[in-house]
């Protein structure tokens, strides 16, 4: 019955997966008794919403036990997985012994966001955009043109089949970036929201930042992140997959509070919003106060959008709310639900088309 000399590995595959994801756990058991280990169980303990694989085997004398076993995380935050808790005991069950082996893992479920294939939003004007374009000395994706070498400049932009065409060497010329950064604004004040233990519509606004983040971010824009959940967290705008993987960790573990108002938080980081910035605004709220702040920063020059997470059962849209935009000439999508996501956020939307030919004076 004794668990003594065994010798516990236990490996784990991955640390980070995406929604849906599997984690592998390989076990292996050593014995270093001469007498065999028998009517052993073995269970995973953590916090996963899922219970993890259990099993009961026995151990030879001297002998070696291997198993493996898969665990899907359906939902985004953060898990712990591990010690794996071993009991060994009689067959009428009077005594037992328990041990466990191993260091708890922590596992980072990101979200699983959709493609938008038939989505935009206006961009707000930079230097660059349009028509009248600025030459600039850094790199940047937008090339103009190509010019002779002169010295001073950096080998990486060497234009080679102009260099071999011409027989000079040349260099490439860049326009300034005419993609304005976009801030992509969470609401999860749980009060404004009614997200008091819903997970659902916690859940679509998350996904649906996810799903901007990861468009924007396709599509080589400058996109930024400020979540007011339970850990106000700020990811300045950028490129890059490793941008996108620190916004996804951050939107991963977003989770509802009172503490954080969104107002508050525009208000806050208001700074950050100049005429050269596209506000994305996702809220399940309906606050006035909100839209006169966004409607504050397009009189200033922005471009501001707002995406409204509509409650399950939903039917029709606060029709006074809707006005309210209109009328700020703020842009509206409605966003159902996470499985629609993909469908709502598209060119036809009547909402937003409705509210852009009215933001644009038609």
């Amino acid at each position: 019955m004794s668990i003594s000399k065994l010798e516990v590995e236990v490996d784990r595959d991955r640390r980070r997966i995406s929604q849906g994801g599997f984690v592998t756990t390989s076990v292996t058991i050593r014995s270093s008794s001469w007498f065999p280990k028998i009517w052993l169980e073995a269970e995973d303990t953590g916090s996963l919403p899922v219970s993890s694989s259990g099993r009961v085997f026995t151990v030879g004398a001297k002998g070696v036990y291997r198993w493996s076993y898969k665990t899907q995380l359906d939902r985004r935050g953060l898990y712990t997985l591990g010690p794996l808790q071993i009991r060994a005991a009689d067959p009428f069950g009077f005594f037992s012994s328990i041990a466990e082996f191993g260091e708890p893992a922590e596992i980072l479920v990101y979200p699983t966001p959709p493609d938008l294939p038939k989505f935009d939003i206006p961009s707000a004007n930079l230097p660059g955009e349009g028509k009248i374009r600025t030459k600039t000395s850094q790199i940047t994706p937008s090339v103009a043109g190509v010019r002779n070498y002169l010295p001073g400049d950096s080998y990486n932009r060497f234009h080679w089949p102009a260099t071999a065409r011409t027989g000079r060497l040349m260099v490439k010329e860049f326009d300034m970036d005419p993609s304005s950064a976009i801030w992509i604004v969470v609401d999860l004040h749980s009060s404004v929201n009614d997200l008091d233990g819903d997970d659902q519509i916690e859940d679509t606004i998350v996904m649906t930042a996810a799903t901007l983040a990861k468009h924007f971010n396709k599509l080589n824009r400058s996109v930024g992140l400020i979540s007011c959940g339970q850990q106000e967290a700020i990811i300045e705008p950028g490129r890059g997959n490793a941008h996108l993987s620190a916004m996804m960790q951050v939107l991963a573990l977003a989770r509802s509070t009172d503490v954080h108002s969104y107002v508050d938080v525009i208000d806050r980081e208001s700074r950050r919003f100049d005429r050269h910035i596209t506000f994305v605004g996702v809220t399940a709220g309906e606050d006035s106060e909100v839209l006169r702040k966004i409607t504050e920063f397009r009189l200033r020059g922005g471009t501001a959008v707002l995406l409204s997470v509509l409650h399950p059962g939903t039917a029709n849209i606060d029709s006074d709310f809707d006005s309210e935009c209109v009328r700020s000439k703020i842009p509206r999508l409605l966003v159902h639900s996470v499985e629609t996501i993909a469908t709502d956020l598209t060119f036809d939307n009547k909402i937003r088309s409705r509210s852009v030919l009215n933001s644009r004076g038609d």
